[in-house]
């Protein structure tokens, strides 16, 4: 009985680390990795896509707000693009979900 609870709780363990996880989820990417040279400061300012939904019902899904690069800069001051990081946050499998987009730049 031990054996199979330490294998069940180690597979468990194996998969969560290496996919998108189900009950929280919090990820931050650049959208470019060739940043050689670029400065790490200045401004900076953030536009996110907010989503609610209900799995495995189609259309029961209401999105709201935008996560262009173009809608963080609006208003924020920034004239020169310095880079971007993408960030996705997620709970319980994507019932409530934000994918935003920070801008940073001069």
């Amino acid at each position: 009985m031990v054996i199979r609870t330490f294998c069940l709780l180690s597979l468990i363990l194996s998969f969560t680390a290496c996919t998108r996880g189900w009950i929280y989820t919090n990820v931050t990417s650049p959208f470019c990795t060739d940043m050689g040279g670029v400065p790490t400061n200045g401004k900076s300012s953030s536009a996110g896509l907010k989503q609610i939904s209900i799995p495995r019902i189609p259309g029961s899904r209401t999105l709201w707000s935008s996560n262009s690069i173009a809608d963080a800069v609006k208003g924020s001051g920034i004239e020169t693009i310095q880079y971007c990081d993408r960030t996705l946050f997620s709970v319980l499998g994507g019932l409530w979900s934000r994918d935003f987009v920070t801008v940073y730049g001069e």
